[in-house]
């Protein structure tokens, strides 16, 4: 097995890469040459914590993707045993990758009743992309498995998936620092759009007019018995509903500036 790209073979990956198909992943299973940083391949789908640590690997390693159904060393394109359903990976990975990477990889299925490529006639294959997130990396495992440490950086190193090193942290850093990027734990538009429907959640829709005859009643009751509530000078003099729709207004302003749409001048 070799981790060299010949330029065709790089260009097929590409191709697959950006537009996958059923046309280009023959194309690429035609050619195989191999597995390197952005591509591996796996006869079935790998166990929970491996299945993680590979995933962690190329995310951090500029992305790629894990084709299934490819019998390691030999590369024979033998199809999967058993496609897997993708929501049963996602649940599965949770345990291990961080949240924000979960929700960006994909899983699509590929079959060939017949193929101008006899190889894989009857034969149904998967795939796992795995994007390049680069403002997020380095991407640490969250929990301890099997084949996978908490809090281990892992990376691509040709056909392996091993733990980052000193050196390879410092890439891993400067490549994120070279996005522009910042380093802080800012919360990006997923999170913004979450905090801003929860305030829409405590906005009033509807605001109720008139005297209300329980704050009349109350008020002739403390008269007759001689109580007086004096007010908490604590008390905030804005007013819920108000203080959430000035507060509605700021998110939506640091969204427009997540987006880069510039501010109507004021």
């Amino acid at each position: 097995m070799t981790t060299e790209k010949p330029k065709a073979w790089n260009e097929e990956f590409a191709t697959f890469f950006e537009n996958p198909s059923r046309e280009t992943l023959r194309d690429l299973l035609r050619h195989n040459v191999g597995e390197f940083n952005e591509l591996d391949f796996k006869l079935e789908w790998p166990g929970k914590s491996s299945l993680g640590r590979h995933i962690l690997a190329v995310a951090n390693s500029k992305g790629g993707c894990i084709v299934l159904g490819v019998e390691d060393g030999t590369m024979d394109p033998k199809g999967l045993a058993e496609p897997r359903d993708k929501a049963d990976v996602f649940r599965d990975l949770a345990k291990y990758v961080p949240a924000p990477l979960v929700e960006e990889l994909s899983v699509a299925t590929f079959a060939y009743a017949a193929s101008d490529y006899p190889k894989l006639k009857g034969k149904t294959f998967q795939v796992l992309f795995i994007p390049d997130y680069a403002g997020r990396i380095p991407f640490i495992a969250i929990s301890d498995g099997r084949n996978i440490r908490k809090a281990a950086v892992y990376v691509r190193k040709g056909t392996e998936s091993i733990e980052a090193d000193y050196d390879g942290l410092q890439r891993l850093i400067n490549r994120r620092l070279e996005t522009g990027l910042s380093s802080s734990a800012e919360p990006d538009l997923r999170e913004h759009l979450a905090q801003l429907r929860i305030l829409y959640q405590q906005l009033s829709h509807t605001r109720e007019t008139g005297t209300d005859f329980r704050v009349d009643f109350m008020s002739a009751v403390r008269s007759v018995i001689g109580f007086e509530r004096v007010s908490n000078p604590d008390y905030p003099t804005e007013g819920l509903d108000e203080f959430v729709a000035k507060a509605i207004k700021l998110k939506k302003q640091t969204i427009l500036e997540t987006l880069h749409i510039a501010l109507p001048s004021q």
